[in-house]
């Protein structure tokens, strides 16, 4: 796995920019959430993705009869 090093700056409010490179890789666009994770190897940064970005992720994976049936099963368990 090979680790890409940038060198950025903080602005005096705090702020910084992520390198275009890594912005495309991750998707990473205005209005992107990002969790900021305090490591014991320092700081992560890591995009959360948007619900609608996600939409059709699974499209044709399972057919609708498998559904209903998983759907059925754990209604039966909440019960």
């Amino acid at each position: 796995m090979e680790i890409l090093k940038f060198k950025i700056t903080v602005t005096p409010k705090g702020q910084i920019k992520i390198p275009e490179e890594l912005r495309k890789k991750y998707a990473i666009r205005k209005g992107t959430m990002i969790e900021v994770l305090d490591s014991t190897e320092g700081l992560i940064l890591k995009p959360i993705p948007k619900m609608e970005d996600w939409a059709g992720t699974d499209a044709g994976k399972y057919s609708y009869a498998e559904m209903v049936k998983q759907l059925d099963n754990l209604r039966k368990r909440w019960r």
